[in-house]
């Protein structure tokens, strides 16, 4: 599934300025955010930019859209398309771990790790928070929580991306509000690791 606009938006501020010649992946692409970000910022064409959702609505959607120039409907664990995912130079993957039972989580996000061979940008949620599906999309229930520490472990380098981004009065609020409703803060983490 894919996540808030704030989300993508500083996914995009990490992306190198030129993509000329880039094998690109974005995992778990929902709505095509990042991808129709790659497209529409003109950094160069990318060599192929490939996505890959479970969700086939999404799937096909994108195709339709035509912004990735290749649409996996499938599973990235899955053996079989380990071939389209040879030399991958950058790769995204925004709100998609949490999405997982925990130990499969931590065997992509290493799979992302193995795959990619200069930058690797991942979010997810900072707290665990109960989802519905989402567009009948079964597969947007969140089953675990992947925290700083999983990232750090791993040699990535961690910022939490606050989801309320006014002043610090503001996100007190917010943060204030959420702890007298007993709701989760839906602040996010931004995980990036250099594999250069």
């Amino acid at each position: 599934m894919s996540s808030g606009f704030f989300i993508h938006d500083k996914v995009d501020s990490i992306l190198p300025n030129d993509l000329e010649d880039k094998k690109i992946l974005d995992v778990g692409f929902g709505y095509g955010y990042n991808g129709f970000n790659i497209r529409m910022k003109k950094r160069g064409k990318p060599k192929s930019l490939i996505g890959i959702d479970l969700f086939k609505p999404y799937c096909d959607r994108m195709r339709k859209l035509r912004i990735y120039d290749y649409v996996i409907n499938d599973d990235i664990m899955n053996q079989d398309i380990s071939y389209l995912l040879e030399k991958i130079n950058i790769t995204i993957c925004t709100d998609v771990l949490e999405h997982q039972e925990r130990e499969k989580a931590l065997e992509l996000l290493d799979k992302l790790i193995s795959i990619t061979d200069e930058l690797l940008i991942i979010s997810t949620p900072l707290n665990f928070i109960v989802t519905k599906e989402v567009d009948g999309n079964k597969k947007n229930e969140h089953l675990c929580k992947i925290g700083v520490d999983d990232f750090k472990v791993r040699g990535f380098k961690v910022e939490i991306l606050p989801l309320i981004h006014g002043s610090s009065k503001e996100r007190l609020l917010y943060r204030l509000y959420c702890k007298i409703r007993g709701k989760p803060i839906r602040d996010s983490i931004i995980a990036v690791k250099d594999m250069k």
